[in-house]
This record gives structure tokens, C-alpha cells and sequence, in this order.
């Protein structure tokens, strides 16, 4: 997929990080939804490695796919969620054919995401 090979390409530090993709659909509110769906979306990691101890350790890059820049539930549970772990790397895929806001323009330069 195209968003491990960008996670993959990056080197922005010598500490590792592990790539982790989920799509903005599947965000709902509540305690520890996002991640659960970091944890589903890492079947292989081990039972005795836990996201809450990555995630304090800054050893996560998350790439969220399909961000729908004006889906204010969305949007707020994903500033929690950076809010609180600030350590770690956060990518966002913005599909223009679902933002109206950012289709080709010249108003595509003027769009504020602030996380």
C-alpha cells in the first residue's frame, strides 16, 4: 500500500517507529477507539506489546486514511487522541474527491487542518 511505502521512505530520526494505517471511517468516539483499531490493524505484534506503551514511547507513525476535513466528529476525536500523544507521527490521507474544500483552485492553498 501506498501509505506503508511513504511510512517506510521516511527518516526523519534514528528511532524506529511502527507503521500503523486506519481509515478515518472506522474512528467512533469513546475511550480507546483508536487504539483498538491500531491494535486490530496489527495482528501480528505481540500479545505482551501494548499501544498505550508505544504510543508513550513516541514509537508509532499513524497514517489515517480517507480524512474528511469537514466531519467534525471525526476531526475531534482525532485532536484528542494527537493531543495525547504528541510523540508520535501522525500522517493524513485527504482524498480531494471527498473535500470539497480542497478540490483543485484557488482556494486550495487557504485550508487550515489545525490538530
Amino acid at each position: 500500500p501506498l501509505g506503508l511505502r511513504i511510512i517506510e521512505s521516511l527518516e526523519l530520526s534514528d528511532v524506529p517507529a511502527l507503521p500503523v494505517v486506519i481509515n478515518v471511517g472506522q474512528i467512533r468516539r469513546g475511550e480507546g477507539r483508536i487504539e483498538a483499531l491500531m491494535r486490530a490493524a496489527l495482528p501480528e505484534l505481540p500479545d505482551n506489546c501494548h499501544i498505550q506503551e508505544l504510543l508513550r514511547e513516541g514509537l508509532i507513525t499513524l497514517l489515517v486514511d480517507d480524512v474528511v476535513i469537514g466531519d467534525a466528529v471525526r476531526y475531534e476525536v482525532l485532536k484528542a487522541f494527537i493531543t495525547s500523544n504528541p510523540n508520535n507521527r501522525y500522517i493524513f490521507s485527504v482524498p480531494a474527491s471527498r473535500n470539497v474544500a480542497i478540490r483543485p483552485g484557488p482556494q486550495a492553498s487557504r485550508l487550515r487542518f489545525d490538530l
